[in-house]
């Protein structure tokens, strides 16, 4: 016989042999005779190798498989316990907590028209939505899903005021105003039809803490996945700032080939198959995906629901209601001053 196929042998029968002890403690355990599970599983840690001893592979693959058991240790301490773990826990600091709130912040501002913006000082988010009848729009006008959301950044990375911020907000606004009231003209100088005006927005926006800004910009393109946000890859480009063709040869970004008219971006070359129609076409696509929110309650619930704590299933519930009476008998217990420790029963 091989050697290898006799160390393979001798292998196999030690885990019989080992299978076989264990099926034994489980069908018949002696618990009656003293027997303390935990005990055991303390010995068996006592007997572990040192870990100077271990390989690199031998030790990862030793801390996968306590991983394991920490984990059926844990599910096995929760069914013996009447008393749960929350679902949840909720954490006003955590920066997705932040986020959630600003972004409930900023749904809560009036709608202004983006023409009639007057400067404010103070840095944080925005959303920008559309009210006109381009026929690359008609899904998402007059809805409540913002074409673009974004954020203002500080002057200053510790800003503690809005007068600190700066003129962070109103200024990032006000560029895409700017933006749009250039395709505007250049439509009208050249008469182009189905053009963008700046009458045709509307705009919310919300001054926050610093820092705020960060989470709640990432939240409401998840929630929104705006058309013009470079996130969704579609008619990303108004955020662009004059970039010259001549030295740095961008690309034509999809916002200028389907809105032409911004004098830096007119020279830049437009990328292979990429036409108003093409451009025209993935937002056909995309408002089929993502229908737009037509019900403000709607947004605010969902919102909302990011905050639940979920309920159990019903026979959990059941279950839980059958055991608080127990439960309740053994707070008041120990309010009464019981401080016996009674050993481990494992009859």
């Amino acid at each position: 016989m091989a050697r290898g196929t006799s160390k393979s042998s001798a292998k196999a029968e030690k885990a019989r042999r080992l299978k076989e002890m264990l099926d034994q403690v489980i069908s018949d355990p002696p618990y009656a005779d003293g027997f303390d599970p935990i005990a055991v599983s303390r010995a068996a840690i006592d007997r572990l190798p040192a870990s100077a001893t271990l390989t690199k592979p031998g030790a990862k693959k030793l801390r996968e498989r306590f991983d394991d058991y920490v984990k059926e240790f844990a599910t096995f301490r929760e069914r013996i316990d009447p008393v749960r773990d929350p679902d949840t826990s909720f954490d006003p600091g955590n920066p997705d907590t932040v986020g959630r709130l600003v972004v409930l912040a900023l749904l809560a501002q009036d709608r202004v028209p983006l023409s009639e913006l007057s400067p404010t000082y103070g840095s944080g988010v925005y959303a920008i939505y559309y009210i006109g009848e381009h026929p690359a729009y008609l899904e998402i006008t007059r809805t409540e899903t913002p074409i673009y959301v974004g954020k203002a950044d500080p002057d200053e990375p510790r800003a503690a005021t809005p007068r600190e911020q700066g003129v962070r907000l109103f200024g990032r606004l006000a560029d895409h105003r700017d933006a749009i009231r250039e395709v505007e003209n250049y439509a009208r100088e050249n008469g182009i039809a189905d053009s963008l005006a700046v009458n045709d927005f509307e705009c919310r926006r919300l001054v926050c803490a610093t820092n705020a800004q960060l989470v709640a910009e990432r939240h409401l393109i998840e929630l929104f996945k705006p058309a013009w946000n470079s996130e969704t890859k579609i008619c990303f480009g108004i955020s662009k700032h004059g970039d010259n063709a001549e030295t740095r040869r961008n690309k034509k970004s999809p916002w200028d080939v389907l809105h032409p008219g911004r004098d830096w971006a007119t020279a830049s070359p437009v990328r292979d198959g990429m036409t108003p129609e093409t451009v025209t076409m993935k937002l056909a696509e995309h408002f089929g995906n993502h229908v737009p929110y037509r019900d403000p309650d709607a947004i605010i619930q969902i919102m909302l629901d990011t905050f639940r704590q979920v309920a159990r299933a019903s026979a959990e519930i059941s279950e839980a209601a059958a055991e608080s009476e127990e439960v309740a008998a053994a707070q008041a217990e120990d309010a009464r001053g019981d401080d016996t420790d009674p050993e481990l029963d494992f009859d």
